[in-house]
């Protein structure tokens, strides 16, 4: 039986990966949701395969039309809340598959207020990270997320990804100055770590600048455990699915313009 991937945001970076992953693939249909079909990228998975159709989040009733008779649902953190009226309604699910970042405020026990309705209206508080705080990286995530959700579609009878399992999808785990050296190399320039003030950081990144600085706090104090969960439950790796073939950061910087 062809089994439906229905992918939401499918024209974004996570998306189109997504998509690619399972185009050529017989034993699966892939379904694109995007608010602009006849738009150029829109257009252009068509050209691939892709059955692309058309759906507003804000819009219930045809969100729920284009989940209708989905095995397996991708989506990214803005699009959670909607899904959850119609999963129920979408019987033949197997996998629900959610693309989102740790929740700060839990892991840090509510210092750490990282979403921006969450932070609005608070003072403002910029943080920071050192050179050797360690960061998790996906590289280039139009191509290193879809082999995570492939080992996650593929595995048989859920079970290492059943009931709720989460997955840390990383390449690999560098400090922050690593990254800057590697950088450095690859673009043949040579790199300076730089702390800057508050008022700079603002000065660079306007109405960003709070939340970059709330994320970057997170990471440097809650380093060794950002991206585990408070109750325990196990964050499953690439090891654990057997995840091969990611593009690595040098390969990847190698491509980004300087």
């Amino acid at each position: 039986m062809v089994k439906i991937v229905t992918v939401v945001g499918a024209t974004g970076a996570q998306g189109k990966g997504v998509v690619r992953a399972f185009l050529n693939n017989p034993a699966y249909h892939v379904r694109a949701i995007t608010r602009n079909p006849s738009g150029a990228a829109g257009q252009a998975l068509a050209s691939q395969g892709a059955e692309v159709v058309s759906a507003d989040l804000n819009d219930l009733a045809r969100l729920q039309t284009a989940f209708a008779g989905s095995h397996i649902i991708f989506g990214v953190t803005n699009f959670f809340e909607p899904f959850g009226a119609h999963q129920s309604a979408t019987k033949a699910m197997e996998r629900y598959i959610w693309s989102t970042l740790p929740n700060a405020s839990r892991v840090s026990a509510g210092k750490y207020l990282v979403p921006h309705i969450e932070s609005k209206n608070r003072r403002l508080q910029f943080g920071s990270y050192s050179a050797d705080t360690p960061l998790e990286n996906i590289g280039d995530v139009s191509l290193n997320l879809a082999p995570f959700v492939r080992a996650i579609v593929e595995d048989e009878h859920c079970g290492k990804t059943a009931n709720g399992a989460i997955v840390l999808a990383s390449s690999e785990r560098l400090s922050a100055e690593e990254l800057l050296q590697l950088w450095a190399r690859v673009k043949g320039v040579k790199p300076k770590f730089v702390r800057v003030s508050n008022e700079d950081f603002n000065a660079i990144w306007h109405l960003w600048a709070e939340q970059i600085g709330l994320m970057m706090g997170f990471w440097d104090e809650l380093r060794d455990i950002a991206w585990t969960e408070p109750n325990g439950q196990k964050v499953l790796t690439k090891e654990d699915l057997g995840v091969q073939g990611l593009q690595t950061l040098e390969e990847a910087y190698k491509t980004f313009e300087l």
